[in-house]
């Protein structure tokens, strides 16, 4: 995957021991194996949550915008 096609702040990491990828939630900087692309703040920027940081940015935010699930 080229830079271009990577959200704002987007890290991928790889566990040598279990050949995994992870990235860094934007909002908590947990790391997981499944994030989601959202829009969540005024402007067009896109980025990568975990699922309990969307579940707390989704809730009645007129900013939310899904973009798709990265799984490592």
């Amino acid at each position: 995957m080229s830079d271009q096609h990577l959200a704002i702040g987007s890290v991928v990491t790889l566990n040598a021991i279990s050949m995994s990828r992870t990235k860094t939630c934007a909002h908590c900087n947990g790391e997981e194996s499944v994030m989601f692309r959202v829009q969540y703040k005024p402007g067009k920027t896109w980025c990568f949550l975990c699922k309990p940081c969307v579940n707390e940015v989704k809730p009645d935010n007129p900013h939310y915008r899904y973009g798709g699930t990265w799984k490592g």
